[in-house]
């Protein structure tokens, strides 16, 4: 299993269709073709929740997706949270080490 880190630019390209989307698309959602279990292990970081949020937000300010595009974004990717991301603490030790 790889273990990747997903920021939160990465990970609004999952719910919204950007450049780049189809291969972090491809690296959250491939599974083993004998278990089915997914082959990578995604974490996030904590702020990257209200990070999230703020990018739907401003998308659909820009007008660059619809509200109701940028509430479905935002409600998968909460539906998803608990069951698809690994949370970690981003600390300055972390950052330093």
């Amino acid at each position: 299993m790889t273990i990747y880190y997903l920021d939160s630019s990465a990970i609004v390209k999952r719910y919204v269709d950007e450049p780049g989307s189809s291969w972090v698309r491809q690296i959250c959602d491939t599974v083993d073709t004998e278990s089915g279990e997914k082959v990578n292990y995604i974490t996030i970081g904590e702020i990257a929740v209200t990070e999230v949020a703020s990018a739907f937000a401003i998308l659909v300010r820009r007008d660059l997706i619809s509200k109701r595009s940028g509430e479905h974004a935002y409600e998968k990717f909460i539906g998803e949270f608990k069951d698809e991301y690994g949370l970690i603490t981003v600390t300055s030790d972390l950052l330093l080490s």
